[in-house]
């Protein structure tokens, strides 16, 4: 079984704001709207009132290889 180790200090999920719209160059009022209207470009993960995001879900969408980042 191969097992990969994920870097402490890199989270699988970021918060929606300010974190993924910030990455996305919108506004919070912007994202919040596109979660309501379900027309986030990312696939959002809601766990009580937060609303999260996959990292990998945005590097994926901004066209981000992480094993190629600074």
């Amino acid at each position: 079984m191969i097992v990969k180790h994920i870097k402490s200090d890199t989270p699988p999920t970021l918060p929606l704001w300010p974190d993924a719209a910030h990455e996305l160059g919108i506004g919070r009022s912007t994202a919040y709207e596109l979660v309501r209207t379900n027309q986030f470009p990312i696939r959002v993960l809601r766990l009580g009132k937060k609303i999260l995001v996959s990292r990998a879900d945005l590097n994926r969408y901004l066209g981000i290889d992480p094993d190629h980042a600074a």
